[in-house]
């Protein structure tokens, strides 16, 4: 009687998996952080609410953009060189935020992150999703996009402590790199 042939695993569920914990990244040191990054502005630098929400707005505004664009890019090159860049970028505008003195710095840095913060979530994501899942797609679709919900409730909170406790200023470097590396 001849052997069954082993079941190779679709390697596509790998990828789905870095997926969820790029997202969860993403997420989490981004857009859940966002009013914390306020909070901290209004605190520390004694900025205005309404001005450091016009800071969070403008990466929000700019993550928009950036996702438009970013589905061209990815058409055009390798979707794992897009979000490498843009986790380089994305890093920097974090890293950034901690150089912010006056108001009008926030826009620029702000746009930054979330330039940064477009080029390694959804857009990229869901485009490599589409790729490797013929069959499934929803579901693998709806699993990576878990990632986005535990970011925020693993790595904001974590966020928050560190910036309560030492400081916007001291901390921004840090998750700036932090990011980093957890995309790499």
């Amino acid at each position: 009687m001849p052997s069954p042939k082993p079941v190779r695993m679709f390697r596509g569920w790998i990828v789905l998996a870095g997926l969820f914990v790029v997202l969860t990244v993403s997420s989490g040191f981004a857009f859940y952080a966002q009013g914390i990054f306020l909070d901290a502005l209004v605190r520390e630098q004694g900025f205005s609410v309404g001005m450091a929400g016009a800071g969070t707005g403008t990466f929000f505004v700019t993550s928009g953009i950036a996702g438009y664009f970013a589905g061209g890019l990815i058409s055009k090159y390798d979707a794992r060189s897009v979000m490498t860049v843009g986790a380089f970028i994305g890093a920097g505008g974090l890293a950034l935020i901690a150089r912010i003195s006056t108001e009008w710095q926030m826009f620029p840095v702000m746009a930054i992150f979330g330039t940064g913060f477009a080029l390694t979530s959804l857009v990229p994501a869901s485009s490599i999703v589409t790729r490797w899942f013929h069959r499934q797609r929803s579901v693998a679709l709806s699993i990576a996009s878990s990632g986005l919900s535990l970011g925020g409730i693993l790595i904001s909170p974590l966020i928050a402590s560190a910036i309560d406790a030492d400081g916007l200023i001291t901390w921004a470097p840090r998750l700036g790199l932090y990011f980093l590396i957890s995309l790499i």
